[in-house]
Order: structure tokens, then sequence, then C-alpha cells
């Protein structure tokens, strides 16, 4: 009898378990027990690595959300006005979401979502949503490994909507050039069906879907931090990069210490910043936008494309370090804007958003101006 096999090897143990069992004397009843027991066992570890093969094909399954850089097709249908009056951080109402998978064919979700936001909640026509599918509704669906969900929609009903919403959306895949740790995004064409009590009205519009932190968390083996956190006590070279690119976004408005717009991420040893909500940016230049005033300090800026370096002071060796992370990245942040140009319905806003791209990275090249506008500009509190 060979042992060199898997086969060999389970005749093997079962000749030595049983030998072992005659020799102690066990009752016929008892030995026969013993028997079937040992059998069963065999037979749960023989079939351990086809349930580990059918687990890794369910891993595949679930990884196709973000996967596609293709725009997903979405159908929602609710009441806004029941939105905003019934639900809140803990209190969600029942809807369906609707999807069109790559065979052309829709699949309705049973979900349930809530408003989310502060800004955006209290002065946009189209609050920003919270959606959540139950773990047997997700099941074999595209959303079957991504079960919470931000939806990020236009603000206002104006013509150049869905380009601020593209711009913003594309933050969030600039922001993926420079780090590994990021929040993973969908742009979504959606149809929103709009309830309202005498006759329902359609919306025709572009969406972002962003990953849970839990799921960012799990991608990397980490977990959030939901205290707060002084900002020189977090990883000072994913610090410096996430205050890099919010000066390229010119954005203003956030807080590694006070979390805002800001995750907090421990994985591989380290607090890592995570970013997002990029309407306020001057990248963005939404029709809405103001400079902050985040723990109600005033800024020295007027509009929101003037661009303020936000970070702290730093070691200046780790600045330049990361300063030539991203110009040698320069064509890799143009290469991602130029991907999505066919998607603008106006080449004057991608025209724009490609200057503003390209404006810093020539503060960036420039010695004078990269000292005097971010090198000697960090903050000391």
């Amino acid at each position: 009898m060979s042992c060199n096999n898997a086969l060999g090897a389970v005749a093997c143990a079962e000749s030595h378990y049983f030998q072992y069992l005659d020799n102690h004397n066990l009752t016929a009843f008892g030995l026969k027990k013993m028997r079937v027991a040992f059998r069963l066992l065999l037979c749960f570890f023989l079939a351990a690595p086809a349930l580990g093969q059918n687990a890794d094909a369910v891993s595949l399954l679930q990884g196709t959300l973000f996967d596609s850089n293709e725009p997903l097709s979405l159908k929602l249908s609710y009441s806004i006005k029941r939105l905003k009056k019934e639900t809140n951080d803990s209190t969600y109402m029942p809807t369906k979401v609707s999807y069109e998978d790559e065979d052309g064919n829709w699949k309705e979700l049973n979900a349930s979502i809530r408003a989310r936001g502060k800004f955006r909640l209290a002065n946009c026509f189209y609050s920003p949503v919270k959606l959540k599918l139950k773990k047997k509704a997700a099941q074999s669906s595209l959303f079957q490994s991504n079960r919470t969900l931000k939806v990020v929609f236009p603000c206002h009903r104006v013509n150049r909507k869905n380009d601020m919403v593209l711009k913003e959306f594309l933050a969030y895949k600039l922001f993926e050039v420079i780090s590994p740790y990021h929040l993973k995004t969908r742009l979504c064409k959606i149809e929103f069906q709009e309830e309202r009590p005498n006759k329902s009205r359609v919306h025709h519009l572009m969406a972002i879907l962003v990953e849970d932190i839990d799921d960012l968390a799990e991608r990397h083996n980490g977990r959030k931090i939901k205290q707060f956190v002084p900002a020189m006590k977090q990883d000072h070279l994913c610090a410096i990069r996430n205050d890099f690119f919010q000066y390229m976004m010119g954005n203003t408005d956030f807080s590694l210490t006070y979390k805002h717009n800001q995750k907090l991420l421990y994985a591989d040893g380290k607090l890592i910043p995570i970013p997002y909500d990029f309407d306020m940016s001057g990248f963005v230049d939404s029709n809405y936008a103001v400079v902050s005033q985040v723990q109600n300090e005033t800024l020295p800026i007027n509009n929101v494309r003037q661009r303020l370096y936000r970070g702290h002071h730093r070691d200046n060796r780790l600045c330049k370090e990361i300063r030539k992370e991203f110009l040698e990245k320069q064509e890799e942040f143009i290469a991602v804007l130029n991907s999505y140009a066919d998607y603008f319905e106006s080449e004057a806003e991608f025209s724009k958003a490609m200057k503003y791209l390209q404006s810093f990275f020539k503060t960036l090249s420039n010695e004078k101006l990269f000292t005097r506008e971010i090198l000697t500009a960090g903050r000391n509190r």
C-alpha cells in the first residue's frame, strides 16, 4: 500500500487507527461506532479542499463591484421628503435598488437607505445617502462583498451637476495613484424615480458609489479608529501624502485631528488618514462651494480655487520625498483624468479640471514656489 498520495495516506491512517482500536479490546458495538466516526471525520477533511475552492470562487465573485471602470447603471426609487424627514444615522427606510449586469439584464434587490452628510443634507436637493443590503439579499449579486455603501449624488438641479459629480469621483481616483490606502469608488448612471404625492418624477443622474471604511480596513487587515488622534501622531509619510493631495485638489475642507472629511485607519503598524468628500475643493468647483472654516478658523483665501496648504510642519526631508513621489507620478495623474474625458458633458469643464491639475505640478516643480507655498507654509497647530 502506498502512502504517498491522498487516497493512500487515508488508507494508511485508517489501517493504523483500526489496528489501534483492535489492540485496546473495544466491544464490537463500540468498535463499530469508532469506525463510523473516523470515516465521517475523514470525509470532512477530504471535502475541505473542495470547500476551499468554492470559497475562492465566491471570493472572486464578491470582488466584482469595484473591478470595472465602466459606469454602473442603477435604478433607485424613494421619496426625498421622507428620506430627509424619517431617517437619521440609525434609522433606515426600505427601498429597492436595481442594477444592470454584464449581460444587460436588470436585477432588483431589497435594500435600506438613510440620509447622510451635514452640509449637503441641509442644502442640497439630492442629499447623499447610505445604502445597506442584507446578506441574503446581496448573495450572488454584484453587491455581495460590499453591502454597505455611500451614494454621492449631485447637489442641485443645475446644468453642470453631473460634471461636478464626475470631478469628485475623479478626486477619489487620483488619490488611488498616490496611496494604496484609499476608498474604492464606482461611477454610476442612476435613473432615480422621485416618489411624489401626485406624480413621480424621473431624474437621470451621475453618482458615486463609495466603499465603506470597514471594507477598506478588511482589505488591509486593519481596523478603523473611531477616536480623535492628533495629526502629528499619525504616520508622517501618509499624512504628508494626504496633505499634498488636498493641496493638489485645492481642498481646505478637512481636518486630520478632528476627522473632518477624514477616516482614520490602523494598518501595517501605522495610523493612516483616509480622505473623502471633495465637493468643496477647487478641483470640483461646485456651484455651492465656499471656503471652509473648520473649527471656526478663518482662512486667508477668498474662493475655493485658491490653493492653501493645510498640512502641519513636518520634517522637510519627508516633504521632499513626497514631492518626488508626486512629480514622478505626474503622467499617471494626467492619464487618469484623460481616461474619463469622454464622460464629461462639457468640454469646458474637462479643460478647466485639467488646467487646475497641471497648475499644481507647476508649483511642485518650481523650487521657489514649492518652498513658499508648501514647505514653509505648514501649520504649527
